[in-house]
């Protein structure tokens, strides 16, 4: 749909492939099996859970470092990464933020912005509009829930800035690529700024 490629910028899905291709490996080691920090869990002999503070972590170590594949989540945000480590550091993966996300390849970030792009929007509205109004009055269209796929996007300020993400249709925040391909508007949950 000509909307999704003019109006929204959609994160990026870490996949195997995805890292294959714009990674540079980090060569074959072993990963530690059994955890060096005290808040953390083995999984599976390989991968540990550890949870502290306001993150939990999932994925592998060496020598008692983030190494290799992992994914972090931090409890009080809305903010993830998830990916490769090398030596404890972010190498490559997405790192979600509230209003945007870095991409991370090779232990360089590179911010990518998800506003909205309002005059490609207006214009996308305009043309849906007319096609709309056109199937309408020829006797055709048809229509559809639109909460048929479960997830919407959320208009609102966050510090000052206005931002949108994703919910689910319980209310409650989901990645920003459950809502890839639809429109951003505050329709499903509409709240009033100063």
């Amino acid at each position: 749909m000509i909307l999704n490629l003019i109006g929204c910028n959609s994160t990026p899905t870490v996949t195997s492939s995805w890292v294959d291709i714009n990674c540079k490996s980090l060569g074959k080691f072993t990963p530690d099996k059994k955890p060096k920090l005290s808040y953390c869990k083995s999984l599976d002999g390989n991968f540990q859970t550890c949870k502290r503070k306001n993150e939990i972590y999932k994925g592998t170590f060496l020598n008692g470092k983030r190494h290799g594949e992992g994914e972090i989540i931090f409890s009080k945000s809305y903010n993830s990464y998830k990916g490769i480590f090398k030596d404890n550091r972010k190498w490559c993966g997405v790192e979600q933020l509230e209003d945007g996300y870095n991409l991370w390849v090779n232990g360089r970030s590179e911010y990518q912005d998800q506003t909205i792009d309002w005059e490609a929007i207006i214009v996308g509205a305009l043309i849906v509009g007319a096609a709309v109004a056109a199937a309408q009055s020829s006797g055709g269209g048809s229509s559809s829930s639109p909460n048929s796929s479960g997830y919407a996007w959320d208009g609102f300020k966050l510090r000052g800035n206005f931002v949108y993400r994703c919910r689910s249709f319980t209310g409650q925040f989901a990645p920003n690529e459950k809502c890839a391909g639809k429109i951003k508007n505050d329709l499903t949950w509409p709240e009033t700024y100063p």
